[in-house]
């Protein structure tokens, strides 16, 4: 069998033909045995590579799935606690942090005294 041929039957068996050539290759395996013939070793070997019981189920770690989520679909959206939180800790803004906290703690003895 000619390598056009093979690679005809290949193409269909894939699905990558349409139109007029779809129709040449259907007519093809109506009248040719060759042609049959190759379709289904091509049809047999993918079923292999895609389906057979050389293929293994393999899902990737944790870390890689989430990059190709982000990859695909872009970052997941931040809880805004969450987004306060990072803020809140970051280290340009620990002078800032530590001024509330006193600034907390003054109001909360100035009420304690007023009140007791």
């Amino acid at each position: 069998m000619d390598d056009d041929k093979v690679a005809l039957a290949g193409e269909f068996a894939l699905g990558l033909l349409q139109g007029q050539d779809r129709q040449d290759a259907l007519h093809a395996l109506n009248i040719d045995p060759q042609m049959r013939a190759a379709v289904q070793a091509w049809e047999e070997d993918f079923a292999t590579c895609f389906f057979g019981a050389a293929t293994v189920d393999a899902t990737p770690p944790g870390a890689a799935w989430s990059r190709i989520e982000t990859t695909l679909f872009g970052a997941r959206p931040v809880p805004i606690w969450r987004r306060a939180l990072q803020v809140a800790v970051a280290p340009e803004n620990r002078g800032l942090v530590i001024a509330l906290a006193l600034a907390k703690i003054g109001l909360l003895a100035w009420i304690l005294y007023l009140f007791l």
